[in-house]
């Protein structure tokens, strides 16, 4: 085996080895952190319901259940103890930190005698099995007995979250960043990866492509070099083929010199008033001895009034000679290809039908991009390189106008084109 050759496929490998890896990798750290914060999280909240239940245990602390002065207030109107209590704990829990006013119930451990509540009987079984309760004695109130605070909070979650709604927010911020990057940096390998391979495509098109025409003239060059060779056509016939295939390398260059300035964004239009059904009826009789060739048939119907656009002549008739020699290049049998145009509003509509193999929705899609071409087998059996489409869409789209596709797998394929037509036309015929 050639050792250059499997240099290239041992580095191949390696290439694909060190991908894995660092997805491996990249997919691992991301659990990882996610991880760390989930947890980080869970941590925080325990801190937060042990800061609470701290300032709690402080708040009750502080909690007077009655003075001696009022004690005299309370036993003349029974009914005033309830409403002081509650001001008393709404107070002392405020002055902690604790903005909720809980549900609670002060009673007698002994004989569970309610003394008072703001329960209204809907958290009964919540204050049951409430972990706040607090007993202490009150000397003022029941000297002999000991008495039990319960206290329930219907909104501690919100309370909880309130307190570490900061680091909540900035966490979650911390883990959408992280699963972004990830997802961003796959799209971006996959899209490096899929890039690669239309290049490769590319270069495999463009090899074959220029291979032929190199062939061609290296045969004809023996031929005429060698004296003792018998000649069966004059000597003119084969220089003609020379400058033929010669012309042939010329436009090649050309085309992936065109396609280069377009990505640069510094090609220039020559832009003059230009009849459209002109530069159909050439590129017709360009390509009509080839499609006659293979027993097909090209129709033309051009019914637009308005024809005049103001546009680029050299390059617009690339885009039409682009578009039929598509039609005639992808139909399997004799190609039936129809050309017409029509006006829509201040524009000239010029579509090319075929009965072509036709192009999948998913082909679709990407049919415009640079390099991409549609997979039909082999990739030799239809002769270019994936950027004539390409170089249409953008020539239409520097002329202020766009290119749309129908197709069907097997049924052909539409590709209509919208060009205004120039302002003196509209004139003209308004």
């Amino acid at each position: 085996m050639n050792p250059e050759l499997e240099k290239i496929k041992t580095q191949k490998r390696v290439k694909k080895l060190l991908l894995r890896t660092l997805l491996f990798l990249m997919l691992f750290s991301s659990f990882f952190l996610i991880s760390s914060q989930v947890k980080f999280l869970q941590s925080y909240s325990k801190i937060e319901e042990s800061f609470f239940r701290l300032k709690l245990f402080d708040a009750i602390k502080e909690v007077k259940f009655i003075t001696e002065g009022q004690r005299q207030k309370i036993d003349a109107n029974p009914d005033t103890f309830p409403i002081y209590f509650d001001k008393e704990l709404r107070n002392v829990l405020a002055k902690n930190g604790i903005s909720e006013m809980p549900v609670y119930k002060l009673q007698v451990v002994s004989s569970k005698k309610i003394l008072c509540t703001n329960d209204k009987g809907i958290y009964k079984k919540d204050l049951l099995e409430s972990e706040y309760i607090f007993i202490d004695k009150s000397p003022n109130l029941m000297p002999n007995e000991e008495l039990s605070l319960v206290l329930y909070f219907p909104k501690k979650q919100d309370l909880l979250t309130k307190e570490s709604r900061t680091h909540l927010i900035l966490s979650a911020i911390f883990i959408i960043i992280i699963s972004s990057g990830f997802v961003y940096a796959i799209h971006i390998i996959f899209k490096q990866k899929h890039l690669s391979k239309m290049k490769n495509d590319f270069i495999d098109n463009i090899t074959h492509e220029i291979k032929t025409p190199i062939s061609t003239i290296s045969l004809v060059c023996e031929i005429l070099s060698d004296s003792k060779t018998t000649k069966p056509f004059p000597q003119e016939q084969y220089l003609k083929i020379i400058a033929d295939e010669n012309k042939r390398l010329q436009n090649m260059v050309e085309q992936l010199l065109q396609q280069a300035k377009l990505e640069e964004g510094s090609l220039s239009l020559s832009l003059e008033e230009i009849d459209m059904h002109e530069i159909i009826q050439k590129a017709v009789k360009t390509v009509e001895l080839s499609i006659e060739h293979r027993n097909g048939k090209i129709y033309q119907n051009l019914e637009a009034e308005k024809a005049f656009v103001f546009g680029d002549k050299i390059h617009l008739t690339n885009v039409i000679y682009n578009l039929l020699d598509n039609a005639s290049k992808y139909s399997e049998n004799a190609p039936i290809i129809n050309i017409g145009t029509k006006n829509i509003d201040s524009r000239i509509v010029i579509c090319v039908e075929d009965n072509g193999i036709g192009i999948s929705k998913h082909d679709q899609d990407k049919i415009f991009e640079k390099f991409y071409r549609v997979s039909t087998g082999n990739v030799h059996n239809v002769k270019g390189y994936g950027i004539g489409l390409s170089y249409v869409k953008q020539i239409i789209a520097l002329h202020k106008g766009s290119i749309s596709l129908k197709s069907e797998l097997k049924k052909g394929s539409v590709f209509c084109i919208y060009l205004p037509v120039s302002t003196k036309e509209i004139q003209k015929k308004s």
